[in-house]
């Protein structure tokens, strides 16, 4: 019998027009400016966002301080040196020099931002400056593309913004600001804005780059071309296609896909227009927490790998668990591929126009309009044991095994042998189709500035206005697997009387079997708009300048959500109703839950900086921000009532409260060559509602309420002497729950990044490397168990064959180290040594060999 796959469409922008049309009246606006308008060359001037504009900075600006500040500005046409934020930005050089196989990679060089980078490309966790990773995402964190969210919602379950977001050859710089005015320059933000920013084509030329693994199954084709048409229209486009089995031995390709970018820029006298389109296809597999073994004391742990389970390259994904049934929406049987992992589809309109109009006053309009969808379909180890006692836990006692599939199908098994380890895993595999995460998004903003005297004074006002979609189903299945890091069987139990438990390897569909999580069939369908208006006033007088920002987000939730109900029902089709048949679980659609209610939040930054001399400045910053929830706030413990309203005196947002002191300089007199060091003392409060049901894994409640605080020191410095270069960062954070005094779990006190350089032969050969680490820090709230601190090293040395033909070789973790990152259970097995921890993947060997022309 054959089954039709799983639509992935669904209510497309039900709430777009709204946004559609303010952003389209923006646009129009702008038209009789530019009809009378004289079109001219194109020097950049007018166009600073672009992020290609010709060098604002000198060669020897390693820190770029002399640049001018684009993301979340108060002010336009600041450089960070007179900025009162902390801004930091990486360049396509800085990016090779760190030796990143993931975008979510990229961000670790960026001072107070901790990534947990171990998940692969999407599904990323980011945290910042203390705030807590509380569930899953990027809650207090926005990631932007060309000064727009990729979405709403930094921490949509199994729908991260990471997941849409590729770096190639379009880019060209990636800028962050943490804490300061990302909280009134960007909804759900307070933590920071990190925007990635495309080239625009202001000169001619572009590149070709083939990348091929040595050391594991992986082939890359980036390219990007661009430059002027004409003396007024210049575009730029490029993109990457990649195929293999990546980093994991999944033993099929599991990247598979690619991404298009592509802008077209029209100048004028007093202004320019750029219209971007972005289609985004690509399959890659989500790096889940894997079996370990465990020794030593909670406080003094040591991680390794099982027998016949590589921790740093082995996957639970295998051929023998690939295409799978699940009874979803209303009972209907879908087939489902695994091997699509992350399967994540954007295609994406942009626009935007930057104009002087009349009586002194800069309007800037941007808008974006995406379709975003795709899966999330990958294997979890809810639970791993010895594989008697999970048997007995399914069977009862004196429960039997045999292989389900693989070679060895229909076999019995002895389980004190399996593997050499004599382990099995309880597997959830967390099929979540993401049928529309589509959102359009309108950044409206007009400016002037006023001189008075020798004061300058800047205002600024806006409205942004977004629409965000969340449409998906929970489809989870459980299975019965060997421990196994490269294609792992499914595994068949029978109880001591012969009666097969389980179909094919499935204990369940659904999650709801004995020692299972419970009912976790779910649907999402689900819309929210924000309209948020927000102002600025900054004044320059003399060497100090001082600005004052607000932004009130007023949002609001419409939809409805459907939970689990359970049925027999033949799933397969086979006539017989099996034993996990008898219970299937299903999405009951026939009885939804409404999602009914608005929200409200005032944010506010006030900053000073002070600029002694042009090589020295500091400044000082309190904000208050928030960051809303969506998703997860539906099955928050009652957080939202039977009528969809949310409960009095409660919110979906987030609140939180930063004070900041900073301090930059060059120091062009202290050693030989040039030092440049930025430092920025913080503290940050916290205070959210989370709800995360894969807790269920750890025996730890799935909804809980806490208040956060954190203390630390972000530093960031770069040295140069003749040839070589050496760039510094390292993050100080002393964090709290301040209900518990606990130390929220997997914060470390110290994260640190060197990444030194050395060129050759007039710059012909290059080579250098990045050392990344952290310190210890505790795997869950409770803080009992230890994550180990760890430092790892990337390497690369890159040479010039000829003009615009180079060659390079890089190298990620080259000494094959095991970095804990995330530990997702407790202690089991035979002697308590067995656990499911996530580590860095282990070392992974590229050669590049790139055409510019």
């Amino acid at each position: 019998m054959k089954y039709p796959a799983p639509s992935a469409s669904g209510p497309i922008y039900s709430h777009t027009r709204r946004a559609a049309l303010i952003g389209a009246i923006a646009l129009l606006a702008t038209l009789p400016v530019v009809m009378r308008a004289q079109a001219v060359s194109d020097t950049g001037s007018t166009d600073a966002s672009s992020g290609n504009t010709k060098p604002q900075t000198s060669s020897d600006d390693i820190l770029k301080l002399d640049a001018v500040v684009v993301t979340a500005a108060t002010r336009p046409g600041m450089t960070k040196m007179e900025s009162s934020v902390s801004v930091s930005s990486l360049d396509s050089t800085d990016l090779r020099n760190s030796v990143p196989r993931y975008t979510s990679e990229i961000l670790r060089d960026i001072p107070a931002i901790r990534v947990e980078s171990s998940s692969g490309e999407g599904n990323t966790n980011i945290a910042v400056r203390g705030l807590p990773i509380s569930t899953g995402g990027a809650k207090y964190v926005q990631l932007q593309e060309d000064g727009l969210p990729i979405l709403q919602f930094g921490d949509i379950a199994f729908g991260t913004a990471d997941e849409f977001l590729r770096a190639d050859a379009t880019l060209a710089t990636v800028e962050s600001v943490r804490g300061g005015s990302a909280s009134t320059f960007a909804s759900n933000a307070p933590g920071g804005v990190i925007n990635f920013i495309s080239k625009t084509g202001e000169y001619e030329g572009g590149t070709l780059t083939y990348t091929r693994g040595l050391d594991f199954r992986s082939d890359r084709v980036d390219l990007g071309y661009g430059g002027p048409i004409n003396d007024s229209t210049r575009f730029f486009v490029g993109g990457f296609f990649r195929t293999g089995e990546g980093a994991k031995t999944a033993d099929y390709n599991a990247n598979d896909g690619g991404q298009l970018k592509a802008n077209l820029t029209r100048t004028f006298a007093n202004g320019y227009i750029r219209l971007y389109l972005k289609f985004l296809n690509d399959r890659t597999l989500s790096f889940m927490p894997v079996p370990m073994q465990i020794t030593g004391s909670d406080s003094n742990p040591t991680f390794s790998s099982l027998p016949s389970f590589n921790a740093l390259r082995g996957a639970i994904n295998s051929p023998y668990l690939s295409t799978i049934l699940a009874s979803g929406v209303a009972g209907a049987t879908h087939a489902y591929d695994i091997r699509d992992g992350i399967h994540a589809i954007s295609t994406a309109i942009g626009a935007e126009a930057s104009f002087d109009i009349a009586g002194g006053w800069h309007l800037t309009d941007r808008f974006r309009i995406s379709k975003n969808s795709g899966d999330f379909i990958d294997p979890y180890p809810a639970a791993t044991d010895s594989a008697q006692v999970i048997a007995d836990g399914l069977a009862g006692p004196g429960a039997t095994l045999r292989y389900a599939n693989g070679p060895s199908a229909g076999q019995s098994i002895n389980p004190a042998t399996l593997n050499g380890n004599g382990l099995l895993m309880r597997v959830h595999l967390f099929n979540t189709q993401l049928n529309d995460l589509g959102n359009t998004f309108n950044d409206l903003k007009l400016n002037r500035l006023f001189k008075v005297g020798s004061t300058e004074i800047d205002v600024t006002g806006g409205l942004f206005s977004s629409t965000q979609e969340i449409n998906m189903d929970w489809v989870w299945n459980a299975y019965l697997m060997e421990v196994k890091g490269r294609d792992a069987a499914l595994v068949d139990v029978f109880n001591a009387q012969g009666a097969k438990l389980t179909d094919n390897g499935l204990i369940a569909y659904g999650t709801n079997y004995p020692g299972g999580w419970g009912n976790l069939q779910r649907a999402y369908r689900t819309s929210y708009t924000d309209d948020a208006p927000y102002a600025a006033l900054s004044a320059k007088i003399g060497r100090l300048t001082v600005d004052a920002s607000v932004r009130s987000d007023n949002g609001r939730a419409r939809g409805s959500y459907a939970d689990t109900k359970v049925v027999s029902r033949d799933v397969n089709g086979d006539g017989v109703i099996s034993y996990p048949e008898q219970t299937a679980a299903i999405i009951d659609l026939s009885n939804p839950s409404p999602v009914n209610y608005n929200w409200s939040f005032t944010s506010y930054s006030v900053g000073a900086n002070y600029a002694f001399s042009r090589d020295l400045s500091a400044f000082a910053r309190f904000s208050r921000g928030g960051s809303a929830g969506a998703d997860r706030e539906l099955w928050a413990n009652g957080l939202v009532t039977p009528s969809g309203s949310f409960v009095s005196g409660g919110s979906p947002v987030a609140e939180t409260r930063q004070t900041e002191l900073g301090l930059k300089t060059i120091a062009r007199h202290l050693l030989p060559g040039r030092l440049e060091f930025y430092a920025t003392l913080f503290q940050a409060r916290a205070s959210e509602v989370s709800n995360d049901p894969t807790l269920a894994a750890k025996g730890m409640p799935t909804v809980f309420a806490a208040n956060y605080m954190a203390t630390g020191l972000e530093l960031e410095s770069a040295y140069r002497y003749g040839n070589l270069e050496v760039r510094v960062g390292a993050t100080y954070t002393h964090s709290r729950n301040v209900d518990t005094g606990t130390i929220p779990q997997r914060t470390p006190d110290w994260m640190y990044q060197i990444t030194p350089t050395y060129s050759l032969f007039n710059r012909r050969l290059t080579f250098g490397g990045a050392i990344i680490g952290v310190t210890k820090s505790f795997a869950g709230n409770d803080n009992t168990l230890v994550q180990p601190g760890y430092t790892y090293v990337n390497a690369f040395v890159g040479y010039q064959l000829s003009k615009g033909l180079d060659l390079s070789v890089g190298v990620n973790n080259l000494f094959d180290t095991i970095g804990i990152t995330e530990v997702d259970s407790g202690r089991s097995g035979p002697a308590g040594n067995v656990i499911n921890a996530r580590s860095i993947t282990g070392r992974t060997t590229t050669a590049s060999i790139t055409y510019t022309f």
